[in-house]
């Protein structure tokens, strides 16, 4: 197809040119269409895929358009999962356009032309919004767009301003089974979010970020998972005071018979009086979990009754004996008496203002699993509590943990550098003395070991910290003072073991400590090297940072 030498050693004019320009790119034209009619032969009738009878191809578009939509911020990719296979041949593109329930995904980060053709190709199949942020762009004409339709819509996961949600709380949504809203709020505010009955008749997942929730029961009727939280994600703390009342928050959850999953983060006004005698029957219920600066309003768990539920229940302000011993005990109180259950107990403290991570209490419990496997289970009961001066609320979050059927490990943290300097041993000691299930115990600081068994009376009768204490695991230690320590280590250890108390085994990570610091222990304690731990799964920082119900 190329031109000769030949034909430019006639020296041709314009025309002759011009008539071989157009000679080349008619035959371009030709190879092109044989090059469309060998793909179209191959695409349709040799290809197994091309086999599919248009029912099920159909079915396959529909699952790749309500895939999770791609996280880039691009137009042209906003939909790639779904634009490319309507090229792929005639029949694809025939059969996408006769199926509305492929267009039904309306993604934000597409442009405005892109979202006003698949709401067009959708006709009257339900739709799903998504667009997490707005920071796009024509971000308003979008949303707006998709809000003329909101009878036919059945999710919505949406950053918006507060105009959008008051349309879409106001309109008739039949078809709306998840809602997920985060406040666009710029002006430190919190946004009332008020429905009444029947609004959402068919809402399934309900995600409220940044909002104030107050609600009519018959809106909530087919409920199955509810988070509510009115800070977002690294906002600021607002005052709490017109925050859903807690007695008729939870009185309105026994109207609730599919809810299986409950999240409020700091959802509730404060609790006026003791946690009342209030009964929610929740028989669906699986997951539960309150994040609360108010104690009390974390033994509003008590008031649920459910079969055996996942409760996370983390306690973020501060709070006085007085104050956590009647929530502790009420939560405590409603927890199911469960055959082969172990518990942990982490404890850490703080001295002179100094904070080794968050100081406070950590309670789990564990059930249905071996012990080794613990690490990598998920507890059915996990409660912390933050931290106060005198280590009142950790202690009764220890010592009023119910029994559990094997034995607890304990793993405690302070930042104590000196003996001669540790503020909180007092409070301490009286924890520890109460722990007398106690045969494990975890620390990474020689100096913490030395805390706990200091407290060793010369009389067998007398109160001892951890009594029943056997087994310390001890990984990479701390080595500061090193030597000062394990003389008094020496000491202690021989102090129990002379008084019927001793530790039989101390597994510790020997690469920081030479074969002559060990030997000082010979015949008080059999040291064994710790094993090389599995891997832990990864957790997630926050419940907000996961995918919201799409």
């Amino acid at each position: 197809m190329a031109t000769s030498e030949s034909f430019f050693s006639k020296s041709p004019n314009i025309e002759e040119i011009d008539t071989q320009i157009k000679s080349l790119k008619h035959q371009i034209t030709v190879i092109q269409g044989e090059i469309r009619r060998l793909e179209e032969y191959k695409n349709t009738q040799l290809l197994t895929v091309a086999k599919l009878p248009p029912d099920v191809l159909s079915i396959i578009l529909e699952s790749l358009a309500l895939d999770a939509p791609p996280s880039s911020i691009s137009g042209r990719e906003a939909c790639a999962h779904i634009l490319p296979a309507t090229h792929v041949c005639r029949l694809w593109r025939q059969v996408a356009l006769n199926s509305p329930r492929v267009w039904g995904c309306i993604n934000g980060f597409a442009s405005l032309p892109i979202i006003k053709m698949f709401l067009e190709r959708s006709k009257s199949a339900p739709l799903c919004l998504w667009n997490p942020t707005t920071y796009t762009r024509n971000v308003s004409q979008k949303v707006l767009a998709v809000c003329n339709h909101l009878n036919r819509v059945r999710k919505i996961i949406l950053r918006c301003n507060p105009e959008w949600a008051k349309q879409i709380i106001s309109t008739p949504t039949p078809q709306l089974e998840i809602l997920s809203l985060r406040s666009n709020s710029s002006d430190n505010t919190t946004d009332l979010f008020v429905i009444s009955a029947d609004t959402f008749p068919s809402l399934q997942h309900l995600s409220l970020i940044g909002y104030i929730f107050k609600a009519s029961i018959g809106s909530l009727n087919n409920i199955r998972s509810l988070l509510i939280t009115p800070s977002d994600h690294g906002g600021w703390r607002r005052s709490k005071i017109n925050h859903a009342d807690p007695l008729e928050f939870f009185a309105m959850l026994s109207g609730l018979p599919f809810l299986s999953s409950l999240t409020l983060i700091d959802a509730l006004a404060p609790l006026k009086g003791p946690i009342p005698l209030l009964s929610v029957a929740l028989p669906s219920l699986t997951h539960l979990l309150i994040q609360d600066d108010e104690i009390s309003n974390l033994g509003m768990m008590s008031c649920i009754t459910a079969p055996l539920i996942e409760v996370k229940l983390w306690h973020t302000g501060e709070a006085n004996a007085g104050t956590a011993y009647p929530a502790i005990a009420a939560i405590y109180s409603n927890l199911p008496d469960i055959p082969h259950s172990h518990s942990k107990f982490t404890l850490r403290t703080a001295a002179n203002g100094r904070h080794p991570g968050r100081p406070g209490a950590h309670v789990q419990i564990w059930t249905g699993c071996a012990v080794e496997k613990r690490e990598a289970v998920i507890p059915f009961f996990d409660l912390k509590v933050s931290g106060t001066e005198d280590l009142g609320a950790e202690g009764w979050a220890f010592t009023l943990c119910p029994t559990t059927t094997l034995p607890p490990t304990l793993h405690f943290r302070s930042d104590v550098e000196s003996h001669n300097y540790d503020s909180l041993a007092p409070y301490r000691e009286h924890i520890f003395r109460q722990l007398k299930a106690v045969t494990e115990l975890h620390s990474d600081r020689l100096i913490d070991i030395s805390l706990i068994l200091c407290d060793t009376p010369s009389d067998p009768s007398e109160a001892m910290s951890l009594p029943s204490l056997r087994k310390i695991i001890t990984n990479i230690p701390d080595i500061k003072y090193k030597q000062r320590v394990l003389s008094r280590l020496r000491k202690q250890l021989g102090a129990r073991k002379a008084v019927d108390a001793g530790i039989e085994i101390w597994q510790i990570d020997r690469r920081r400590l030479s074969p002559s610091d060990l030997e000082q222990f010979a015949g008080m304690v059999n040291i064994a090297e710790v094993p090389t731990p599995a891997t832990p799964p990864e957790k997630p920082t926050s419940i907000l940072n996961q995918p919201q119900m799409w």
